[in-house]
C-alpha cells in the first residue's frame, strides 16, 4: 500500500516532484510543450477562448458559493449579481460576442436548474474549487482543484467538472481527471461506497457525461501517478508530437518541429485553395 499524506498547503521548500493531472496530460500529448511550460516556464499566450472559459467558470463558482452560503434569493437574481461580479474582472479580456454567448449559456443553466427543481432532482452543492494536496511515498506532491462537489437526491456524492469544449467525443473516454478526483475523495472518506462523476458540457445545454466509480476501479490511480512521474523525471529529449493542436500552442514560436508542421498544414490548405505552394513539413530548401 502506498504511503499517502494529505497536507493543507504544499511545503514551500522541498525535494518533492510536483505532479498533477494537467502536467501528465501535457507530457503525454507533447513532451516539447511540457518542457516549454513546466521546465523552461515560458510565458503562455493570451487566448480569448481561455478567458471565456475562465469567465464562465467564475460565474458558476460564485453562484454555487452563494447557494452553499445560504443565499435564499431567486436563482436569476443571484446569477445576475455573480455575472456582474465576474464580468468586472474579465471585461478587458473577453469580447462583446463572448459576453453575449456566456449570457445565453447561463440562461440555459437557469432553465436546467428550474426543470430539476420541478422534478425534485436538484442536487445539494457541497464544495466549489475544492483544493487537494497529497504527498505520496515522500516523493511526489499531487495537487489540484475539484470544480464542483454535490450530493444528488439519491444521496450519492457527485463530482462535476465544467467543460467549454466544442466537441463531446474527446471527453467520453477521457476519464483520468474524474478518476483522480474520485481516488482523492475515496482516500479522504473510507465510508464512501461509490462516487458519481460527470463532465458538465456548458456549450451543450449542460448535458452531462456521467460515470460512476467504486473504490476498486480507481485505487490504482496512485500507482499510475508514480509511473508517470518516473517517466517525466527520466525524460531527456522532450521531442515534439506535431498535430493540428500546434496551431494554437502557446509555445509554437519556440518549437521548430511545430513551425514546420504548421507550414505543412498551410501548404495543404494553399494547394486545396489553388494558391501558391508553401514548403511542406521537413523541407529545408525554399
Amino acid at each position: 500500500m502506498l504511503n499517502i499524506e494529505f497536507v493543507e498547503k504544499p511545503p514551500k521548500e522541498s525535494n518533492l516532484f510536483w505532479i498533477s493531472v494537467s502536467k501528465i496530460k501535457t507530457f503525454q500529448s507533447c513532451k516539447a510543450k511540457y518542457y516549454f511550460n513546466y521546465i523552461e516556464k515560458l510565458p503562455r499566450k493570451d487566448w480569448p477562448h481561455i478567458h471565456f472559459g475562465k469567465f464562465l467558470h467564475e460565474v458558476l463558482e460564485f453562484f454555487q458559493r452563494e447557494i452553499i452560503n445560504g443565499n435564499l434569493n431567486q436563482d436569476h437574481i443571484i446569477l445576475k449579481a455573480c455575472f456582474a461580479k465576474a464580468y468586472e474582472k474579465f471585461k478587458e479580456k473577453i469580447t462583446a460576442e463572448q459576453k453575449d454567448e456566456a449570457f445565453t449559456i447561463l440562461c440555459k443553466f437557469l432553465e436546467v436548474r428550474a426543470n430539476r427543481k420541478k422534478q425534485n432532482l436538484l442536487s445539494k452543492p457541497l464544495y466549489v474549487e475544492r483544493p487537494f494536496n497529497l504527498i505520496m511515498e515522500n516523493e511526489l506532491l499531487i495537487n489540484g482543484f475539484i470544480d464542483f462537489i454535490q450530493e444528488d437526491v439519491d444521496q450519492m456524492l457527485h463530482v462535476s467538472d465544467y467543460k467549454t469544449n466544442k466537441d463531446k467525443k474527446y471527453l467520453v473516454k477521457d476519464l483520468f481527471q474524474l478518476k483522480t478526483y474520485s481516488w482523492v475523495l475515496f482516500l479522504l472518506n473510507e465510508d464512501l461506497a461509490k462516487i458519481r462523476t460527470s463532465y458538465s458540457m456548458l456549450k451543450f445545454n449542460f448535458d452531462e457525461i456521467v460515470n460512476e466509480f467504486v473504490k476498486d476501479q480507481v485505487m490504482e490511480t496512485g500507482d499510475y501517478f508514480m509511473q508517470c512521474a518516473t517517466e517525466m523525471r527520466d525524460e531527456k529529449l522532450f521531442r515534439a508530437n506535431p498535430s493540428g493542436l500546434c496551431k494554437t500552442c502557446d509555445y509554437l514560436e519556440s518549437c521548430k518541429t511545430g513551425i514546420d508542421f504548421v507550414s505543412m498544414l498551410e501548404a495543404k490548405k494553399a494547394k486545396r485553395d489553388g494558391k501558391t505552394r508553401l514548403p511542406t513539413f521537413g523541407e529545408v530548401d525554399w
